[in-house]
C-alpha cells in the first residue's frame, strides 16, 4: 500500500523507529522522492540493522539510493550534506531500482569531500557499491577520488574488462572473479592489509596498502552504464565486519525487491 508522503511522520513508524532513519526519510519526502510503507520500512531496519551490529559509528557516510528521483537517490543517510552531485545528469535513470548511469566521462557525478576529509591521512578507510548489472564488457571505474596531487588515490573498478581491481593509495590489488554484481568493498585495516571483497567474502589482499592524500572530491560514476542500489564510506572493516555489513545491506535490498 503506498503511503501519502505527507502522512508518514516519526509516529508513523512506531515503536521501533530510529530518530536517523526518520530524519533521512523526511529529508526523502522533502526532496520530492517516492516514498512508501516499503521503503519506510527498508530504511528503518537498514539503520537499526547497523546500530544493533556495532557498524553505524564506522560507517561515515551512506547512500542509499531510494526514493526514485535524482535528488532523493542522491541524499546521504547520515545528513552531513555530501550529497551526490550530477555535473550532467543526462543519459542517467533515477528509479526504485537506485541510478542507473549514462556513461558519460568527465566528472558527470561526484560529492564534493574527499576520503582525506573524512578519514585523514594513512588511515584505515573502505568504501563500496553495490552493483545489480551483470556484464563483462570493458567499463571505467565507477568510483574514484580526483584532483591532485597526481595519481588517483582510491579507485575501485568493478569487472573492469572481465577483472576486479582496487587502488588505495599506491597499492593496487585485483583479482579474476570476473563477477560486476552484489556489494563490493575496498577495506583498509592496517599499515599491512588492504583487501577486496565482494558480498563479504575476500577476493585478494594487498600487504603494502598506500595511505590517502588531499584529493578534492569523490568522482563516482565515471564512464558507466550500470545500475547502482548503494554506495558507503566506511572505516576499514575486518573480514567479520565486512560479511555483517553485505548481510545488512543485502536485506535492505531484499526488502525493496532489488536484491541481486
Amino acid at each position: 500500500m503506498i503511503i501519502r508522503n505527507d502522512n508518514i511522520t516519526e509516529a508513523s513508524l512506531g515503536s521501533s523507529s530510529d530518530l536517523n532513519a526518520s530524519a533521512f526519510i523526511s529529508k526523502l519526502i522533502s526532496s520530492g522522492g517516492v516514498v512508501n510503507s516499503t521503503v519506510v520500512d527498508a530504511v528503518n531496519n537498514l539503520f537499526l540493522d547497523l546500530k544493533s551490529n556495532e557498524l553505524y559509528d564506522k560507517v561515515k557516510r551512506f547512500y542509499p539510493m531510494v526514493g526514485a528521483s535524482q535528488s532523493a537517490c542522491s541524499l546521504e543517510a547520515k545528513l552531513t550534506g555530501h550529497n551526490i552531485i550530477f555535473t550532467n545528469p543526462a543519459g542517467f535513470v533515477f528509479n526504485e531500482n537506485g541510478i542507473t548511469c549514462g556513461g558519460q566521462s568527465g566528472n558527470p557525478a561526484y560529492i564534493n569531500q574527499s576520503p582525506y576529509a573524512m578519514f585523514g591521512s594513512n588511515a584505515n578507510i573502505g568504501f563500496t557499491m553495490y552493483n545489480r548489472t551483470s556484464r563483462g564488457a570493458l567499463a571505467n571505474f565507477p568510483l574514484a577520488t580526483t584532483g591532485s596531487p597526481s595519481p588517483t588515490k582510491t579507485q575501485l573498478n568493478i569487472n573492469y574488462d572481465g577483472n576486479n581491481y582496487a587502488f588505495l593509495g599506491t597499492s593496487s590489488l585485483g583479482t579474476t572473479a570476473g563477477l560486476s554484481t552484489g556489494l563490493f568493498m575496498v577495506s583498509r585495516t592496517s599499515d599491512t592489509l588492504m583487501t577486496l571483497s565482494r558480498n563479504g567474502v575476500v577476493l585478494g589482499t594487498d600487504t603494502t596498502p598506500g595511505s590517502e592524500n588531499s584529493n578534492t572530491l569523490v568522482d563516482v560514476f565515471d564512464t558507466t552504464t550500470d545500475n547502482f542500489a548503494f554506495m558507503s564510506f566506511n572505516d576499514g572493516l575486518t573480514p567479520t565486519e565486512s560479511l555483517t555489513f553485505y548481510t545488512i545491506v543485502q536485506n535492505f535490498q531484499t526488502a525493496l525487491g532489488r536484491a541481486v
